[in-house]
C-alpha cells in the first residue's frame, strides 16, 4: 500500500559543495516554512564534507519528507534541476539555489500569489537579487517582516523569472517540460523557460511580499570565471531569441490618443524582455501603464527637463537602442548627438 503524503510543494535544490551556505539554506527552510513541502536535493558530485551533510539530513526528524539524489560528477546546474523536476510529484515545484536564505512566510505567500489567477505560472519572490537591499541597521528577518507587512498579496508581471528562486505550477511543467540543457552550466535557462511558459499561456510574476536573500554567483565562483560561463550562455540565448533592447520614451506634453496606445505598446515590449523607461514632465497626467518590472516611469521637473533627458542619455552605461521624443527641440539635439549615444531617435507625432 502506497504511503499517503501531505506535502504540496517539492523544493528542488541543486548542490555542488558550498556546505556552509547549503546548511544555512536548509536551516532557513526548516525554520521558516509552514506550507507543506518535500525537500529534494540533487548532489552534483560534492566533496565529502558537503556529501556527508546532505546524507545526514535523512536522519533529521525536522524534515518530514526528504529525497536525496546523488550524481558522482558535476553534471551542471540545469541538468540537476531537471532531475529534481522529474522526481517531483506536487502541485508546485520550487527551484531554489543553495546560496539562499528564505524568510518567514516565504513559501505560503508565493503559493498564495500563484493561486490568484489561473494564468500565473511562475512566481519570483522579492530579494536583494531584484533590488531590495537590506538596510545595515536591520536584521534579515526584521527587513523581511517589514517587506511582507507592506506588500503581502501584491504582485506585478515580469518578462522572465530569475532562477535563484522560482515557484512553478505543476501544469506548467506538464505543458512546457523541463529546462533546456543547452545552456551549459547554467544562466539564461530560467529566462528561456519563462519564454516557453509565456508561449503556452502562462505569466511570470514578481511577488512583492515574500523575501529570499541570495548570495549571487557563489557556485559559479567555485568554478572560476563567471563571466566566461555567462558569456557562453548569453550567446546561445541571443542566437535563439535575439538581443533585448533598452528603449526610452520622452513625454513633454499631454497626448491622450498616444498615451492610450502606449500601454499595450510598452507592455508588449517589456513582455518580450526589452527594458522600457519613460521620462515625463511632472505636471502632466501620466499614461495608464501596465505594472511590469521592465517598465519604469520617471517624473522629471519641467524646469530642467531637456537638460536632464540629454544628460541621462549621454551618461547611461547600458545604452538605449531606440528613443522616442515628442519635443522638436529635444529631438534635434539628440539626433545631433547620435555619435555619442548611438541610439535611433524617432519623433512621437
Amino acid at each position: 500500500m502506497q504511503e499517503k503524503v501531505d506535502y504540496k510543494c517539492d523544493i528542488v535544490i541543486p548542490v555542488w559543495n558550498l556546505k556552509e551556505w547549503t546548511q544555512r539554506c536548509v536551516e532557513s527552510i526548516i525554520v521558516n516554512t509552514e506550507y507543506p513541502y518535500r525537500l529534494i536535493i540533487i548532489d552534483n558530485g560534492s566533496e565529502k564534507p558537503t556529501r556527508d551533510y546532505l546524507v545526514s539530513l535523512k536522519q533529521d526528524k525536522r524534515l518530514k519528507y526528504y529525497l536525496f539524489i546523488r550524481n558522482e560528477k558535476n553534471l551542471g546546474c540545469t541538468k540537476a534541476i531537471n532531475q529534481g523536476m522529474k522526481a517531483a510529484s506536487s502541485e508546485y515545484i520550487l527551484v531554489l539555489n543553495n546560496d539562499t536564505i528564505v524568510c518567514s512566510g516565504w513559501l505560503s505567500e508565493l503559493v498564495r500569489i500563484a493561486q490568484l489567477s489561473g494564468d500565473i505560472g511562475i512566481v519570483n519572490p522579492n530579494s536583494n537579487n531584484l533590488g531590495a537591499k537590506k538596510p545595515w541597521h536591520m536584521s534579515l528577518e526584521q527587513y523581511a517582516r517589514k517587506i511582507m507587512e507592506k506588500y503581502k498579496g501584491r504582485y506585478i508581471e515580469m518578462s522572465a523569472a530569475v532562477g535563484f528562486c522560482s515557484l512553478i505550477k505543476k501544469e506548467v511543467v506538464e505543458r512546457v517540460g523541463v529546462y533546456d540543457e543547452g545552456f551549459g552550466m547554467g544562466n539564461f535557462d530560467d529566462t528561456e523557460y519563462s519564454i516557453r511558459a509565456r508561449q503556452a499561456g502562462f505569466k511570470t510574476v514578481f511577488a512583492k511580499g515574500p523575501y529570499v536573500y541570495h548570495k549571487e554567483h557563489a557556485s559559479f565562483d567555485l568554478l572560476g570565471d563567471f563571466d566566461e560561463f555567462f558569456g557562453e550562455s548569453q550567446k546561445v540565448f541571443y542566437e535563439k531569441f535575439g538581443r533585448p533592447e533598452r528603449l526610452l520614451y520622452i513625454l513633454s506634453r499631454q497626448n491622450k490618443e498616444y498615451f492610450k496606445k502606449l500601454k499595450k505598446q510598452t507592455h508588449d515590449l517589456a513582455d518580450n524582455l526589452n527594458w522600457v523607461r519613460i521620462f515625463i514632465k511632472t505636471h502632466l497626467k501620466p499614461p495608464d501603464l501596465a505594472e511590469h518590472t521592465n517598465i519604469v516611469l520617471i517624473p522629471i521637473s519641467f524646469l530642467f527637463f531637456r537638460i536632464h533627458c540629454v544628460f541621462n542619455v549621454l551618461v547611461k552605461k547600458k545604452k538605449y537602442a531606440r528613443i522616442f521624443v515628442d519635443d522638436g527641440i529635444l529631438l534635434d539635439i539628440l539626433k545631433k548627438l547620435k555619435r555619442f549615444h548611438k541610439a535611433e531617435v524617432n519623433p512621437i507625432l
